[in-house]
C-alpha cells in the first residue's frame, strides 16, 4: 500500500476532472481518535471546520458513515447540511433523503428483547459498555479486564444463540467490540452505493466516490468505492486492508487530506 499525502498526484487530478465528488468517511478512527469509551468521543474543532467547509463547496457532497445511532452521530459531529449513514447505513439522513431500512425498522421488538438478555448477562463486568442503537446493538468490552474478555464474548454469543441460529440477526465482529444486527442484507457497502446513486440524480453527474475508513465494517464500503472507479482509502496500517492501494496513517492526516482535496476546487 501507499502512503497517499506522499503520493497523491493520481488523486488530485481524478479530482480536479470530476464534474462532482462524493466524499464519505467513517467517523470514530477515522475522523477522530478511537476512544475507550464511546459517550468520551471529542471530536476536533478544527477537523469539524475543515469538514464543514469542504461541504460547503459547490462541487462536493460530504456523508458521514458510522456504526453510531442516528441521533449519536449528528450529535458528535454537528455539521448542518451534509449526508448521515448511521447504524452502518440502515439509516440515512440528509438533503432529499431520509431512509430506513424496512426490514430492520420491523426487527426493533427483536432487538430489545437481546439487549435485555445482553445487560442480564453482563451488567456484572466492570467495563462491559452495551449500546442500544435503535436498529442495532453494540457491545464494547476492551476496558473489560483481558482475563475475562473471552468469557465476555462467550456470553454475547450464548444471548445471541436462539436469535443467531433462527437467521434472525449477524454479527460483525470490531475492535473490541461486537456489532448485532437484523440479519438483513445491508451494510456499509450499499449504503454508500445508495448515497452515491441518490447525489448523482440530485446534481446529474457521476460523482467521483472518496470513501475512508479504519475498521472491518468498512471493507464493503471500501469495495463499493473501487468498484464505482472511486478511491477507497484506508486509515491505519499499511498491511491491514486488502481492498485498497492507499492509505493514512490516522486522524491527523486524514484531516490534511480534506484541507488538499478543498484546495483543488
Amino acid at each position: 500500500m501507499k502512503y497517499l499525502l506522499r503520493d497523491c498526484a493520481s488523486l488530485e487530478q481524478a479530482v480536479k476532472s470530476a464534474g462532482h465528488i462524493l466524499f464519505c468517511s467513517d467517523f470514530d478512527g477515522t475522523l477522530t481518535p478511537l476512544y475507550r469509551r464511546p459517550g468520551d468521543v471529542v471530536f476536533s474543532e478544527k477537523t469539524r471546520d475543515k469538514l464543514a467547509a469542504l461541504s460547503r463547496q459547490p462541487d462536493y457532497t460530504v456523508a458521514v458513515v458510522s456504526g453510531r445511532g442516528m441521533d449519536d452521530l449528528r450529535s458528535a459531529v454537528k455539521i448542518e447540511g451534509i449526508y448521515y449513514a448511521a447504524n452502518h447505513g440502515l439509516e440515512i439522513y440528509g438533503p432529499g433523503l431520509d431512509y430506513k431500512h424496512p426490514a430492520a425498522d420491523q426487527a426493533r421488538p427483536l432487538m430489545q428483547g437481546i439487549l435485555g438478555r445482553l445487560h442480564a448477562a453482563l451488567d456484572s463486568f466492570e467495563g462491559a459498555i452495551i449500546e442500544d442503537k435503535g436498529f442495532s446493538l453494540s457491545v464494547h468490552y476492551r476496558l473489560v479486564l483481558i482475563n475475562l474478555q473471552d468469557e465476555v464474548v462467550d456470553l454475547i454469543r450464548e444471548a445471541c444463540a436462539s436469535s443467531l441460529h433462527g437467521g434472525q440477526i449477524r454479527f460483525i465482529g470490531g475492535k473490541k467490540v461486537w456489532n448485532i444486527f437484523p440479519d438483513v442484507s445491508w451494510d456499509k457497502g450499499r449504503a454508500v452505493e445508495l448515497l452515491h446513486q441518490h447525489v448523482n440524480q440530485q446534481t446529474g453527474q457521476d460523482s467521483l466516490l472518496i470513501y475512508l475508513g479504519d475498521d472491518v465494517t468498512d471493507e464493503d464500503a471500501l469495495r463499493m468505492a473501487k468498484k464505482r472507479g472511486g478511491w477507497p482509502i484506508f486509515v491505519g496500517g499499511p498491511e491491514s486492508c486488502t481492498h485498497t492501494e492507499y492509505f493514512l496513517p490516522g486522524y491527523a492526516e486524514v484531516a490534511q487530506l480534506i484541507d488538499r482535496l478543498a484546495a483543488l476546487r
